[in-house]
């Protein structure tokens, strides 16, 4: 297993998704846009695991279809990778954000059959309420069990008659910035917006969960867990299973600079299902271990976050804290199933001589990694 730092430049006029996968039996492999695709850079998030999860039933010999987003015409199209053909269509929708950057990226469940097209506005301090939503489109790759093994099921790809959304009915305020997928299930970090010069119109981060079984619905599914995190932060969740959920947690304080230095978190805390104050209802805490957490990487019994505060940041103008003398490294949580719990650690970045730090990472396991 290896968690390895990656990064690339953002490219905005077509994104490619492969729907292959554990139906495939080749892990999960993501193309995967930043949010923040005109200030920072992007990376992979892969991850291939060694036991199946609900929904993943490998199937042997099988390519699989690709999504990929047109962003000029504002459509997605499903390709075969056997016939080679496109198979369907699907128009998406413009985010038309005047005063703000409109943006979308792709990501899929981690069994391959369903695509998430996510679109957001930016800057957060617009909030948009059509525009902050995630479409769902059924790749139709099924497989059908004969004990020993699995055939695959070629059916019809379709839209789902539904779009995810939140913090105002099926469309909201709030912006889908992480999608995380793993284990059978799915989570969402939804930013709040800051409105600097008014308090009350500032909304908090939210982050919710769904089982990949419950996006088969012609109506919007109940998530198994949604948690306002208590702030406005650009965070992370990742769902581990249905009753263990990480969420990122923390802001810098006044005396960094509070959000005029960084609105994004400074470790994760970790609640069950029934969580309902993102502070009371902490059962691990691992607050501060990861200052500037941006990218997430998850693989069987290991999750890893990239934390990106280090000696660079004293030349940040909204700073204000002591100098900073040392990078902040990795952090790793490892799965004990008999406790049901994690164990952190830091992994430090490689003494290479320069000053880089991590906001994307790639996890894989197998062999062929």
């Amino acid at each position: 297993m290896y968690i390895q730092p990656i990064a690339g430049k953002a490219v905005r006029l077509a994104m490619i998704l492969l729907f292959v996968l554990a139906l495939a039996g080749c892990g999960d492999d993501a193309t995967d846009m930043d949010p923040h695709m005109e200030e920072h850079e992007h990376g992979e998030h892969e991850h291939e695991g060694e036991h199946e999860h609900e929904g993943e039933e490998h199937a042997e010999g099988f390519p699989g279809r690709l999504m990929v987003m047109d962003a000029e015409n504002h459509q997605v199209n499903v390709f075969d990778l056997e016939s080679e053909q496109v198979v369907e269509t699907f128009a998406i929708g413009q985010t038309t954000a005047t005063g703000g950057f409109a943006g979308a990226f792709l990501r899929r469940t981690s069994n391959g059959r369903y695509g998430f097209v996510v679109q957001y506005t930016w800057p957060y301090a617009v909030p948009y309420p059509d525009e902050n939503r995630v479409v769902v489109i059924d790749s139709g790759l099924t497989t059908e069990s004969h004990g020993d093994h699995a055939d695959p099921v070629w059916g019809t790809p379709r839209q789902m008659p539904y779009v995810l959304g939140h913090g105002g009915g099926e469309i909201g305020l709030y912006n889908p910035v992480h999608v995380v997928s793993d284990h059978g299930l799915t989570a969402i970090f939804y930013d709040g917006s800051r409105q600097p010069d008014d308090d009350s119109q500032t909304v908090n981060a939210v982050a919710v969960a769904y089982k990949y079984s419950d996006f088969d619905s012609e109506t919007i599914p109940e998530p198994i867990f949604e948690l306002d995190v208590g702030t406005f932060i650009h965070g992370v969740a990742v769902a581990f299973h249905d009753d263990l959920f990480i969420v990122s947690t923390g802001m810098p304080s006044e005396e960094l600079g509070g959000l005029d230095y960084s609105p994004t978190p400074r470790g994760v805390a970790t609640y069950r299902a029934d969580a309902e104050d993102a502070v009371e209802d902490i059962v691990q805490d691992f607050g501060d271990t990861c200052p500037g957490l941006h990218g997430e990487a998850v693989s069987g019994d290991y999750v890893a976050f990239g934390c990106t505060e280090g000696p660079a940041n004293n030349g940040d103008p909204g700073y204000l804290g002591p100098e900073i003398t040392e990078r902040s490294g990795v952090l790793m949580l490892t799965y004990d199933e008999a406790s049901d719990s994690f164990e952190a650690a830091s992994v430090a970045y490689p003494d290479d001589g320069t000053n880089h730090t991590s906001g994307s990472l790639a996890g894989g396991m197998g062999p062929s990694e």
